[in-house]
């Protein structure tokens, strides 16, 4: 069974071959959903011969270790504490434990490295692999802050969030700098691993400005919230975003959703809601919510 346990590993590099490595991959799994589609079958693995392809080698499905699962989680961009991006992406660990994948991938992409990113509480010793970013977080007037080197801040979900309403701000000044917060949520969630932060203890309201596009995965799974407002344009509202928020009814949009991830709004009491047109929608957004139980029977 040890074949099949999920790694995460961090790819580094320029981010024109990291996007380059992203596009590739996303073509693979898009190929696969295709032919899961076509056969009609449950799931479909994807072909990592077919990446290597693309990447230009002649390495055979036998040597790459075959297939890995695709998976709306299986490929993110993180940050470190210094605010630069790397790529996360989870495989099954026979293909990183094999030294054919590295070679082809470091191989095909001059300023790119692989390391190993140890899950909380690993106590593997392998530390010439380890890859573990140190996020920082700063504390701007008491809540706390992912800083990036770009001028946009992460508003960071938990316990320094006090009272029932937060009304997150658009801007923030820190130490003679204006950053643009642009997004929301736990960024020490892992969905393998869980997350070792506090989350607020009596939230039940946020008003989100114009300025944030994004909401990430796991950022509020909180049984108090009971209602979210957007002023502006989302981007992206991540999968299991608000999962498991029991007494969320109320989910107000002011402008245009480009989409909304798997399971997003899981077991929330929403029962209606105005979900601006265009917007792509995964099928079990609102999956165990009353919204989703009508629609599905409709």
């Amino acid at each position: 069974m040890a074949n099949w346990i999920p790694v995460y590993y961090a790819l580094t590099g320029s981010k024109e071959e990291l996007l380059d490595i992203e596009s590739k991959i996303n073509q693979v799994e898009q190929t696969a959903r295709e032919k899961q589609k076509a056969e009609g079958s449950d799931w479909e693995p994807c072909d990592i011969e077919h990446f290597a392809r693309l990447i230009g080698s002649e390495l055979t499905y036998a040597d790459l270790g075959g297939y890995w699962y695709y998976d709306s989680n299986a490929l993110e961009w993180k940050l470190t504490d210094d605010g630069e991006e790397y790529l996360r992406w989870l495989l099954k660990s026979k293909h990183w434990e094999n030294p054919k994948v590295r070679e082809m991938i470091e191989g095909a992409y001059s300023s790119v490295k692989i390391f190993y990113q140890a899950p909380a509480g690993d106590t593997n010793d392998k530390e010439e692999r380890y890859f573990v970013p140190r996020i920082k977080l700063t504390n701007v007037d008491g809540l706390n802050y992912v800083l990036g080197k770009d001028g946009t801040a992460i508003l960071n979900c938990d316990n320094c969030i006090k009272g029932k309403v937060l009304r997150v701000p658009e801007q923030i000044e820190y130490n003679g700098t204006t950053y643009q917060v642009t997004s929301f949520g736990d960024v020490f969630a892992d969905p393998q691993y869980g997350s070792d932060t506090v989350d607020p203890e009596e939230l039940e309201e946020v008003f989100f400005p114009a300025s944030i596009k994004s909401i990430f995965d796991f950022a509020v799974c909180l049984p108090t919230l009971k209602a979210i407002h957007f002023a502006g344009d989302i981007d992206v509202i991540e999968d299991y975003a608000f999962a498991s928020c029991r007494q969320l009814s109320i989910v107000e949009f002011a402008g245009k959703v480009n989409s909304i991830g798997v399971c997003a709004f899981e077991d929330t009491a929403i029962e209606d809601i105005q979900i601006p047109e265009g917007t792509r929608v995964d099928p079990d957004a609102f999956v165990d919510s009353p919204f989703g139980n009508k629609n599905s029977q409709d």
